[in-house]
């Protein structure tokens, strides 16, 4: 059974490290990018379930990288979580409304991500068997 994916999107290597090490021990498989335009081609490539984004990075602004994700079919819907340490209400609102499935304050709070990411592969899981049942209907 293949393990899924998640996509880290951050520049500071020492924390996309540690996430990276608790995910993959609660049975992720782990995608590290950078920069917005390697997250981008590595999102397409792979199609990771979930993406977590820094909102700073030192080469692109996350809410420009959110931006591209969304502007491609294949990753419109792929949930994108921001994590910053900027975490004041105007930019938590402002990463809402620009299509984030949520947000998160650095250092990210492992039990919530985990939380949040089963969520995601419920939900997923529940629009795949819905779809599976209409198609069948449908035949």
């Amino acid at each position: 059974m293949e393990l899924a994916k998640v996509l880290i999107v951050d520049d500071n290597q020492d924390l996309a490290r540690a996430l990276e090490l608790r995910l993959r021990a609660s049975n992720y498989q782990i995608l590290l990018a950078q920069n917005g335009s390697s997250a981008v081609a590595l999102a397409l490539a792979e199609r990771p379930f979930a993406i977590l984004l820094d909102l700073h990075l030192k080469q692109e602004d996350g809410f420009a990288v959110l931006r591209e994700f969304r502007s491609f079919s294949g990753l419109s819907v792929v949930p994108v979580l921001i994590v910053s340490a900027d975490c004041s209400a105007l930019t938590q609102q402002r990463v809402l409304d620009a299509g984030a499935h949520c947000f998160l304050e650095k250092p990210v709070n492992h039990r919530l991500l985990l939380q949040i990411l089963r969520d995601i592969q419920v939900r997923s899981q529940n629009q795949d068997c819905l779809k599976a049942k209409a198609d069948s209907h449908s035949a």
